[in-house]
């Protein structure tokens, strides 16, 4: 835009889904627009929200979402469950003095990651997201020195480790995070975003547009069916 300005260039702004600003210039006649602005995802595919969290039992793959994937398996339709984390878990709290497990160089939460090996005990490692340090997964609170340390929160490698119990036989399911818009012409008969909630906690001002995005984008790889699940159901941003 500052480039446009100084060199007097015409600015044109193309997207599936535009700015807040774009959107507030074209209305008060600032800009000029030459489509139909709209704010919603224009799908005839079918979507559901599924709650969850409901269960006794918790599981990342709810019960309604089973049911939907073991169908399309039946089906031989293709099957993409989005997971937005790379790891096993998000972060790891001693139960005890209730402190997060830190990256010893940065301070940021460290991501367990769990690696399976054929004939072979899983290996156990810490990974920053953060600075990228690779630290051995401790076997006590490196503040409290107790031995009741907790994984919470979601990732990729949790998701594959409850999809192989529920389905081990299953093959045309792609479990992937962000890395799947890489291929812009890639679809499947169902696409399961497991669960958006922890972007909603990140501190920036843009993140409602983000997760808007991120749903059509994801909308757009279903020829039949989306399925959001989310323990915040009434949440407008999910709301069709």
């Amino acid at each position: 835009e500052i480039i446009a300005e100084i060199k007097g260039l015409k600015l044109i702004w193309s997207d599936l889904i535009l700015r807040t600003e774009t959107i507030y210039k074209a209305g008060y006649g600032q800009i000029e627009a030459r489509n139909l602005l709209t704010g919603r995802i224009q799908s005839g595919v079918e979507t559901r929200i599924i709650e969850a969290g409901k269960s006794e039992s918790f599981s990342w793959i709810t019960k309604e979402l089973a049911q939907d994937i073991e169908e399309s398996l039946f089906r031989n339709e293709s099957i993409l469950l989005f997971v937005n984390r790379k790891g096993y878990s998000s972060f790891t709290i001693c139960q005890d003095c209730s402190q997060a497990q830190l990256c010893s160089n940065c301070s940021a939460p460290l991501v367990l990651h769990i690696k399976e090996s054929e004939g072979r005990q899983a290996s156990r490692k810490f990974i920053c997201h953060h600075c990228l340090k690779i630290e051995e997964v401790p076997q006590v609170c490196r503040n409290c020195g107790s031995w009741k340390l907790k994984d919470f929160g979601l990732g990729i490698e949790k998701i594959e480790e409850e999809f192989a119990k529920l389905f081990p036989k299953a093959k045309n399911t792609v479990i992937a995070t962000e890395a799947i818009f890489s291929e812009p012409d890639k679809t499947f008969g169902l696409v399961a975003a497991i669960s958006l909630d922890h972007l909603l906690t990140i501190p920036d001002f843009r993140i409602n547009e983000t997760i808007f995005r991120l749903v059509t984008e994801l909308k757009s790889k279903a020829v039949k069916k989306f399925i959001l699940q989310t323990r915040l159901k009434d949440q407008k941003l999910f709301s069709d």
